[in-house]
């Protein structure tokens, strides 16, 4: 998709396609939650404005994460309330083309993961939920959801099955896009 050919459906889609692992990308950053969506956001309302200029990029992907990088790395500049913060924002400035990729890879994989969860079947949803996000035991989610320790193996098998069905497709489209 070239950028001056986006019209409004074509950079809605991409907008929503990209934005949450934008804010997740910028919160690795920020810290802060709101600081995270504010550049998120800035960096699509970039893009939207230089639509017409950016002919020659191979990637707007990879584009808007090296712009949210370096958005990312002038908020930290401007926010110094701590030490971690300016060694933070020292050690982003040199940042390579390959460590934006590696990023990129990492929060779009999370972003895949969380999409991924919220299609699971209600009940392996919960199991997986409490057991790898809430560390609970199989034992004691059986005992919270009222059901068989049975069950709860076979709702985490049926669920780690689905995700990773789900994920190795997310991730055959995601190279194929590089």
């Amino acid at each position: 998709m070239k950028p001056h050919y986006f019209n409004d459906a074509e950079f809605s889609k991409f907008f929503h396609e990209h934005y949450s692992a934008l804010v997740v990308f910028t919160f690795r950053f920020t810290d802060e939650p709101g600081a995270a969506e504010d550049i998120a956001t800035e960096c699509f309302i970039s893009l939207w404005k230089k639509r017409d200029s950016l002919e020659n990029i191979k990637s707007l992907r990879s584009y808007l994460y090296v712009a949210a990088r370096n958005a990312c790395v002038t908020w930290l500049r401007n926010h110094k309330r701590e030490k971690i913060r300016n060694e933070t924002a020292a050690s982003l400035a040199p940042s390579t083309e390959g460590t934006v990729l590696e990023d990129m890879i990492f929060d779009e994989t999370i972003n895949g993961i969380m999409s991924a969860m919220e299609r699971l079947p209600k009940q392996c949803k919960k199991v997986f939920v409490l057991h790898y996000i809430e560390g609970k035991k199989l034992t004691e989610i059986a005992k919270e959801l009222k059901i068989s320790i049975g069950t709860v193996y076979t709702h985490k098998y049926r669920s780690i099955d689905l995700l990773q069905k789900a994920l190795l497709g997310l991730f055959l489209a995601f190279f194929e896009t590089l």
